[in-house]
C-alpha cells in the first residue's frame, strides 16, 4: 500500500510542477484568441506524453489552421471531425511512414481535444 501512495504522491507533485511551468509559458505570453489557446495547448502539452512523435505538434498546428480559416467561435462535432480528417491528410502527404495512434491522439475526433 505504501508503494502506491509515494507513486501517487510523486505523480500529484510533478503535476503540480508541470503545471506551474505551462500555466507560467501562458502569463508570459498569453493567448488572445481562443484559436490561440487551443493551438499553445496542442502545440506545448497535448502531445507531452512518451512515444508522440513530435511531428504530432505540428500535424495539430496546420490541422487546426486549415480547418477554422478564422477565428473559433464554437466547435461542433463535424466541425472536430474535419479537423480529424484534415490532421490524417496532412499526415499521409507530409510523413508517410509514420503512424497515428488514433487511440491517444488528442485530435482524434472521437475523444479528443475537440
Amino acid at each position: 500500500m505504501k508503494k502506491y501512495k509515494h507513486l501517487q504522491i510523486d505523480l500529484a507533485n510533478n503535476t503540480a510542477s508541470y503545471s506551474t511551468i505551462f500555466w507560467n509559458g501562458w502569463l508570459e505570453d498569453p493567448p488572445e484568441t481562443p484559436k490561440q489557446a487551443l493551438l499553445n495547448f496542442l502545440h506545448n502539452y497535448a502531445y507531452e506524453r512518451q512515444g508522440a512523435a513530435q511531428s504530432y505538434r505540428t500535424l495539430a498546428n496546420l490541422a487546426i489552421n486549415q480547418t477554422f480559416k478564422d477565428e473559433i467561435t464554437r466547435i461542433t462535432k463535424k466541425d472536430a471531425e474535419k479537423a480529424w480528417s484534415t490532421y490524417n491528410d496532412i499526415a499521409e502527404k507530409k510523413y508517410p511512414e509514420q503512424g497515428l495512434n488514433k487511440t491517444h491522439n488528442p485530435m482524434n475526433s472521437d475523444k479528443g481535444v475537440l
